[in-house]
């Protein structure tokens, strides 16, 4: 009779570890995914105006005094002064969520206005610091520690 017994909880338990141990796919999580929206059309749409340029201790708004700036869809970005406009580009990049530790990296954008100045100091990427909807500014930082400029532009 002892020989019968064994078996059967041998089963027993395997069938509990077999069935225990099986996920239904209702029950796994997926990983963290990047919005499907880009938020970039709301953040960006109509005419922004300089209203601070600070590289390390030096105020430089004044180079960009007059210049407004329009991001267009379809990564189109014109600079105008005085009726004369210059075209360059922009690219949004949304910040990402590394897994395992490594960190993540901010929302960012490439800004390209060519080689004139003072235009050509726009031209890189630039970390989103902060967007304020609300007073409708966005704040943007080098992210070469070196460098130490930081943009502010106010929407109008």
């Amino acid at each position: 009779m002892k020989n019968l017994q064994k078996p059967s909880w041998a089963l027993l338990l395997l069938f509990i570890l077999v069935t225990g141990c099986s996920k239904n796919s209702s029950d796994i999580t997926p990983p963290l995914a990047t919005p499907q929206t880009d938020p970039t059309p709301s953040l960006v749409a109509g005419t922004w105006t300089i209203s601070s340029y600070r590289q390390r201790t030096e105020d430089k708004t004044s180079l960009f005094t007059g210049y407004s700036f329009v991001f267009k869809s379809g990564g189109v970005l014109e600079a105008t002064l005085n009726g004369a406009s210059t075209r360059g580009a922009w690219v949004y990049k949304p910040a990402a969520v590394t897994y395992y530790g490594s960190g993540s990296s901010n929302a960012s954008v490439t800004l390209n206005l060519g080689a004139a100045s003072p235009l050509s100091r726009l031209n890189r990427l630039w970390n989103i610091d902060s967007v304020n909807t609300t007073s409708s500014k966005l704040a943007l930082v080098n992210p070469e520690p070196l460098d130490d400029e930081h943009i502010d532009f106010s929407k109008q």
